[in-house]
This record gives structure tokens, C-alpha cells and sequence, in this order.
């Protein structure tokens, strides 16, 4: 954001831009400036400026003659973001290795018990789910001192990040997810460097393919549908809304 910016409109950055990522708000469905001010009690000139922000994100598409619309999901774009935590990622456990101690496997351990949690919960959570397999790949970076590279990572994977979303709303994927976090585990342990690679790999090509993006196609870019009509977008949640599962 600008240096030169509110509170308020920094508030408001945060809320939208956590809503898009969360995918409360569905990609593709059209914004209105007059729902945003009447929501957050804020005037149109600085929602346009926050709308421009997340524009510059990758995040708000601007329409001509028709608004601004929640960005579809770019499907080359995850990919080559997914490419990124790879490449970084896979010297990262290298190095994370090498400097291992017993304090990093006992929270690598305690991060697969919280995600054993909320794979075996009723509900399915897929947010959670996501947010703890996410903190896993932190402690690796972390032990490296690798902290700056995993931020820059974050913020720069918006896409990749919605696409897992989507890919943990089907329980079989959670499963799997937590049966390779197992795997990798113990080659890192046993500091087996081969055996490593080899299993985060598989870990990280999964989440994107051909038929999650069948599954949801109006979410990708590869399809030219767009909400027209103007619910009270603000107050709803996609995600639980419409119930998703995806299925292998």
C-alpha cells in the first residue's frame, strides 16, 4: 500500500484482500463502489483507491462499461507461482536439514497432530486445513533463517493460493495432504535427501490439474462467465455458500 494512506482505507485493503484470498467473495462476480461504501462507512474516492491497490495485486479486475469484478483465477499464473515455492522451496529443506535439531521435528510433529485434528473434525474446514499446511512448510524455513523468502513467497502466490483452496474442499485431499506431510517428515528425520525431494515433489505438483479446474470453470480464467446481477456480495461467503467438493 501507499505510505500516504488511512487507517480506514488500509482496514478496508485488508478486509477485501482477505475475503478474495478466503474466496468469501466468488472470482468473477462483479463489485459494486456503492455496496463497498455503504458496508465499511467509507467515501467512494478512497474504496477506489483500495480497489486499485488490489487491482495492482492481481485481485480486482476493472471492466470497461460493465465495473470492477473479483479477478478470475489465472491458471498459468498459479502454475508458474507454484514453480516458484518449488524452486525455493526444495533448497530450503536442504538447508533446513542440514541445520536440523529435535525443536523443529517436535513442531513439525505438532503441526501433522493439528492437521490429524482437523482432517478427522466433522467439518470440513478447508481454510484451516490450508492455513496449518502452510505453517508446516514455515518451520522449514524458518530452521534456514529463510523467514524473508517465505513472506516474499506469500504475498507474491495469490493465485496458487485460491487453487489450494479449492483443491482442500474435497476431505480425499486433505488425506492426502496429510499422508505426504507424513512422508516427508520422515525423510527429513532420517535425513534422507533423495527421499525428500522426492515426496515434497509429489506434494507440491497435486493440487494443480486438469480436473479441478473442470470442476470449477467459472472460476478460471478459461471461461467467460461473470456475475451481472448485485447481491449484498459483502455479507456472504462463497466457499460455504455453495457447498463445494471436489472430486479425484
Amino acid at each position: 500500500m501507499s505510505d500516504v494512506i488511512s487507517a480506514q482505507e488500509e482496514n478496508l485493503y485488508d478486509i477485501l484482500k482477505n475475503n478474495i484470498l478466503d474466496l468469501k467473495l466468488k472470482p468473477g462476480m462483479i463489485l459494486s463502489i456503492k455496496n463497498i461504501c455503504e458496508t465499511y462507512n467509507i467515501g467512494r474516492t478512497p474504496a477506489r483507491d483500495v480497489l486499485l491497490q488490489l487491482s495492482k495485486d492481481g485481485l480486482i479486475t476493472f471492466l470497461p462499461q460493465r465495473g470492477t469484478m473479483i479477478s478470475l483465477i489465472q491458471l498459468e499464473t498459479a502454475k508458474n507461482q507454484r514453480f516458484l515455492w518449488e524452486c525455493v522451496e526444495k533448497v530450503v529443506l536442504m538447508e533446513s536439514m542440514a541445520q536440523r535439531n529435535i525443536n523443529v521435528i517436535t513442531e513439525l510433529e505438532l503441526s501433522i497432530q493439528r492437521l490429524e485434528e482437523l482432517y478427522r473434525s466433522d467439518q470440513l474446514d478447508n481454510r484451516e486445513f490450508l492455513k496449518e499446511d502452510r505453517n508446516f512448510h514455515f518451520i522449514f524455513y524458518k530452521a534456514a533463517n529463510r523467514e524473508y523468502c517465505y513472506h516474499m513467497l506469500e504475498e507474491r502466490t495469490l493465485d496458487y493460493y485460491r487453487v489450494q483452496l479449492l483443491a482442500l474442499s474435497d476431505k480425499s485431499m486433505q488425506k492426502k495432504i496429510l499422508e505426504q506431510h507424513k512422508e516427508i517428515l520422515d525423510a527429513f528425520t532420517s535425513s534422507d535427501s533423495t527421499g525428500l525431494t522426492i515426496a515434497f515433489t509429489r506434494h507440491i505438483h497435486q493440487i494443480i490439474s486438469n480436473d479441478i479446474v473442470k470442476q470449477y470453470i467459472e472460476l478460471f480464467d478459461t471461461s467467460s462467465h461473470f456475475e451481472t446481477k448485485k447481491p449484498s456480495i459483502l455479507d456472504m461467503d462463497f466457499l460455504a455458500e455453495a457447498k463445494l467438493h471436489y472430486h479425484l
